[in-house]
């Protein structure tokens, strides 16, 4: 999505989007222990992801510049910001909110790619059932219409 954004937008950076795009959530390798079913670590409890992937980031540019890479600064802030900023808002755990058009596009393809993922499971959890929407989502405060249009239902009526 990133590729295509930053086809659409000339104007963005489009390495510092798609850097930002594959290191956002790299926090998330601390913040869960992988098993059948995956569980938060403490660590990831207490300081989660965007925190995490924010000093992890800061301390991989302070051993390249510790290794004589000339790592600018303003570089490094804007990666950091990126990953602090990817969920768009205080209210969904960003400390800050996107100041710069990479980080917002960023933050606009990982909230549309969070949502899809909602409707794609909520339409295939009603999968087979006759009512054509979903049951009320509290946590969403809506219902899901799983109907799924094709050519073909027009010519069955026909």
């Amino acid at each position: 999505m990133a590729v295509k954004m930053a086809a659409s937008y000339p104007h963005l950076n489009k390495d510092l989007l798609l850097f930002g795009a594959l290191v956002h959530d790299i926090g998330k390798i601390v913040e869960y222990k992988n098993g059948a079913i995956p569980q938060y670590t403490m660590e990831g409890k207490l300081l989660g992801h965007i925190v995490i992937g924010s000093e992890f980031a800061g301390q991989q540019i302070g051993r390249l510049r510790a290794e004589g890479v000339n790592f600018p600064e303003r570089l490094e802030w804007m990666i950091k910001h990126m990953i602090l900023s990817h969920h768009g808002s205080m209210e969904f755990g960003s400390p800050v909110i996107p100041l710069f058009p990479e980080a917002f596009v960023l933050h606009v393809a990982d909230n549309l790619d969070a949502k899809m993922y909602i409707f794609k499971n909520k339409i295939q959890e009603n999968d087979g059932d006759e009512e054509f929407f979903t049951n009320y989502d509290n946590f969403f405060a809506q219902q899901f219409f799983t109907y799924r249009y094709a050519a073909e239902d027009e010519s069955e009526k026909q």
